[in-house]
């Protein structure tokens, strides 16, 4: 059976959890990482006798059946086009671009090209939510009243972890996470978002840049949800990131927290390290594995993705909708986001 040849774009964290995800399946093959800054470069080359690239130039001519693109948020417009109009299949980490106009343009070139696209929304494949899913979907929570969700990282992120956190906020690195798995959750579409932001911590300590974003959202059904993201926790919690979610319906209520996953270990500090992602028998196990096994499963079935187009362009506007209801301290109707989206795709 051929192996499909995986390229990846970015060396950074999530670009070295895909190469160990391709390296280890039998349905792949490394064909090789771009990864711009050398020390790292030859560095992952090394570690993981793969073939690494300067540029993309380099790993376009060296060929590739798909792509994943690993690299920070706001360089994936230009990437995604380049390989769009070379029809090359691709997994692109979330959020798939920082303004909607930019998720308009790639989507037009993708849908154009007949790009397969999928977008790396994980929690799809993170257990906790299945269960949820497969609650509701024996509609065990009835109809869907109210939700609430925090994602909130340690301030590590954005001043030791993000060399390029001033380009992004709390928002565009996590709210994409929230929006998505509500929306896969519950099965509805946003109808309004009212958001407020601040902005004085992280600007104090010279990155320029959001501390928190809390925002409610109004479901098509009428149902709300209250959202709060920030990556200012303190850098001592026992995990980098707190999410919980609750789900409250009509017959139930569902509860999720993936803060404190089972394990505490008092040793050098008191911490809840993560266990769903983790080393399984010299393999990496856990829902970015999972969903890369599901990219790679449907591009040999030729089979549409379970996070495709529509959901990457609909994610970039719901949160650039949040964004831009914080500025401007109002209420942001999504439908002229949704008309815009059936012009479009």
């Amino acid at each position: 059976m051929n192996k499909l040849r995986i390229g990846i774009v970015g060396g950074g964290i999530r670009g070295e959890l895909f190469t160990r995800a391709v390296l280890q399946s039998p349905f792949a093959e490394h064909a090789g990482m771009v990864e711009p800054v050398a020390e790292k470069r030859e560095g992952l080359a090394k570690k993981y006798g793969i073939k690494t690239f300067d540029n993309l130039d380099e790993l376009l001519a060296a060929g590739m059946d798909a792509v994943i693109v690993t690299t920070p948020d706001h360089l994936h417009k230009e990437l995604v086009c380049c390989l769009g109009k070379q029809g090359i299949p691709m997994m692109v980490e979330k959020p798939f671009a920082t303004t909607f106009s930019d998720a308009l343009a790639m989507a037009k070139i993708i849908k154009s090209h007949a790009v397969p696209l999928m977008v790396a929304f994980e929690n799809r494949w993170n257990p906790p939510f299945q269960v949820a899913k497969a609650r509701i979907g024996q509609e065990e929570l009835g109809e869907l009243l109210v939700a609430n969700v925090k994602l909130n990282d340690s301030i590590y992120v954005p001043t030791k972890m993000l060399s390029w956190a001033a380009k992004s906020t709390p928002g565009w690195f996590l709210l994409p996470h929230v929006m998505d798995i509500l929306r896969w959750l519950t099965g509805r579409e946003v109808k309004t978002v009212t958001a407020r932001a601040v902005k004085k911590h992280l600007v104090s300590m010279g990155i320029d840049t959001i501390d928190s974003i809390q925002a409610l959202i109004v479901w098509d059904n009428g149902a709300t949800a209250v959202v709060e993201t920030n990556w200012v926790l303190p850098e001592n919690i026992p995990s980098i990131f707190d999410f919980k979610v609750s789900l409250h319906g009509s017959k139930g209520s569902i509860e999720i927290d993936l803060q404190r996953q089972l394990t505490t270990v008092a040793g050098k500090r008191y911490e809840w390290p993560g266990v769903l992602l983790t080393e399984v028998d010299g393999k990496l196990e856990g829902h970015p594995v999972w969903m890369f096994e599901h990219f790679l499963t449907k591009l040999r079935e030729k089979k549409s993705f379970s996070a495709d187009l529509y959901d990457a362009v609909i994610n970039t506007a719901i949160v650039e909708a949040i964004h831009k209801s914080a500025q401007l301290e109002t209420t942001i109707d999504m439908q002229p986001y949704l008309e815009e989206i059936a012009a479009s795709l």
